[in-house]
């Protein structure tokens, strides 16, 4: 399947006989490389993650204020450890669209791997504003409160993210639903646990 024979199989109103809202064209851009990167994570293929990263570069050769494929090239280059491009990415992100709570949170993980707490922490402070219930917020609120020898706030975050971490995991039991995201979620890192001790 072609780039433009998924456009208009998905969004007919691309059919060139009237102007394309930014949001279907916004849409359009994104189904194909998240489609690849869903893909990826499903079967775990290089190749697909490869094909999908390529696909977000292009997205974003098109639209340098695509906020969503900003994200996912900072979420694959925070992932293999690359961190200052993934900050690069992660910025540009925020910047194109404030409230991204995603982006917010990648770029907090980015910065408290290059140990800047203080500057993680409006950004941990901005994503719990637009979820409080995300877990991954409230896990790396704890660790920024911790750098910055917070003992008390450390303690509320680290409260907070096992109140919810532990409905999460009876939540995922009990529903085992599987629901696409647009953009790739947040996780805990797989030592995170061990990571924050009191």
């Amino acid at each position: 399947m072609t780039w433009s024979g998924s456009a208009r199989e998905w969004f007919p109103e691309m059919d060139g006989s009237k102007p394309v809202s930014r949001t279907s064209s916004r849409r359009c851009r994104l189904s194909v490389s998240t489609r690849s990167l869903a893909r990826s994570q499903q079967t775990n293929s290089a190749e697909d993650a490869a094909g999908a990263f390529k696909e977000f570069q292009k997205e974003l050769e098109l639209d340098p204020s695509n906020a969503n494929a900003a994200y996912e090239i900072g979420e694959a280059h925070r992932k293999v450890g690359q961190l200052e491009e993934a900050q690069r990415f992660f910025a540009m992100a925020v910047k194109y669209y404030p409230d991204f709570e995603e982006a917010h949170l990648g770029l907090a993980a980015v910065l408290i791997a290059v140990q800047k707490p203080g500057e993680a922490l409006p950004h941990l402070q901005k994503a719990i504003a637009a979820d409080a219930e995300d877990e991954v917020a409230w896990y790396r609120l704890a660790q920024v409160q911790k750098l910055l020898g917070n003992e008390m706030e450390q303690q509320k975050a680290l409260s907070e993210f096992r109140r919810l971490h532990h409905q999460f995991n009876q939540q995922k039991l009990i529903e085992k639903v599987f629901s696409p995201s647009e953009v790739t979620k947040q996780e805990l890192d797989p030592n995170a646990s061990s990571q924050v001790q009191p």
